[in-house]
């Protein structure tokens, strides 16, 4: 029990705890004097102060902003919601619901305005450095907390982000951790697609792609699911290097560049019962899988060989669903050394 005297004491220490605490909170926010070059000035983004944290994060948004001439604020007493003031005066509420998703939301607003564009550019080097590492990645969130990127540390998407907001945004660390998006943040509706877009028709959606080990709807769903739009043509490209996936999937609109040449000669047929050597595809399904490679150079390399004639092809006059049994007097060695590091690619 406290002496009125006591409690006396104790209502003036929580006070002044009080006091400093709101003091801690009101001046938590780093400074800014950044001007715009010109007869504009800077804009103000009013946060309420109960939405403020003082977290690092909070603080590199903060800078970041700065580096647009933004000026970050505490609201007014009684303010509620956050409030972007442009260079004009006028205002409009900003989204959020957090003081990082309000900053984050303010930045992309103001690189997407005509001044501010030019400022997110001519800015850049400032805000990389204003920003960690752990800022950019999954900017809109981890929706995959727990998932585990690195099964020997036992590493989840959640400490993920947290260990790298003291990592630098142009560190090579960095640039490497981005690839775990994918699973810790995929995007919620899918952005990349084989033919180029949702709408646009696959004719084969069950081709059998036999170096993915995957039909082609499963490409689709497995493969580029996760991949963001911004990314989609290159990592298509990087997949699909020389070839045109697109055509061999029977998207509308494309067709076959068939590049190479027939590699059985006038006077043979395909031998439809014959198998591509350790490929486990049949050479009709090869044929048809090598008029989708858009290289001259690796139609001549890796196509039209004589191994793959011999495998594939038979005299027009002669049973077409013979065996051709001519792979045989290779030696594995030889069909190994060739097959793997030539046809593989082709087929």
């Amino acid at each position: 029990m406290f002496t009125s005297h006591g409690r006396t004491t104790m209502i003036s220490f929580l006070s002044a705890v009080a006091i400093v605490l709101y003091r801690h909170e009101a001046y938590a926010i780093p400074s800014c004097d950044s001007n715009r070059p010109g007869n504009e000035s800077y804009r103000t983004l009013q946060v309420p102060s109960s939405m403020l944290t003082n977290y690092q994060e909070e603080n590199n948004w903060v800078t970041a902003l700065c580096c647009v001439y933004t000026h970050v604020v505490v609201a007014s007493d009684g303010v509620s919601s956050p409030m972007m003031v442009r260079y004009d005066g006028s205002a409009y509420i900003m989204r959020g619901l957090t003081s990082v998703e309000v900053m984050q939301n303010a930045y992309d607003d103001i690189c997407s305005m005509n001044m501010g564009s030019e400022d997110c550019l001519n800015q850049a080097q400032c805000i990389e450095d204003a920003l960690s590492c752990g800022d950019l990645f999954c900017k809109d969130g981890v929706t995959n907390k727990s998932y585990v990127v690195d099964g020997e540390s036992g590493t989840t998407c959640a400490v993920l982000k947290e260990a790298l907001g003291f990592v630098a945004s142009d560190h090579d660390q960095c640039q490497e951790a981005t690839e775990a998006e994918l699973v810790c943040c995929p995007p919620t509706e899918q952005k990349c697609f084989v033919c180029g877009g949702k709408d646009v028709k696959m004719g084969k959606p069950y081709q059998w792609d036999p170096v993915l080990g995957t039909n082609c709807k499963g490409i689709d769903e497995a493969l580029l699911r996760t991949i963001p739009k911004a990314s989609c043509d290159n990592v298509k490209a990087e997949y699909f290097r020389g070839f045109s996936i697109e055509s061999f999937c029977g998207c509308e609109g494309f067709k076959a560049p068939k590049v190479c040449d027939d590699f059985c000669g006038e006077d043979q047929v395909i031998n439809k019962s014959g198998r591509v050597p350790l490929v486990g595809m049949s050479c009709e399904d090869g044929r048809y899988y090598a008029s989708h490679f858009i290289s001259q150079a690796i139609c001549d390399m890796d196509v039209n060989t004589a191994i793959n004639q011999e495998a594939c092809c038979v005299d027009a006059s002669s049973d077409s669903n013979a065996e051709s049994g001519i792979v045989s007097h290779f030696s594995m060695a030889v069909v190994t050394s060739i097959v793997l590091t030539n046809f593989m690619h082709a087929f």
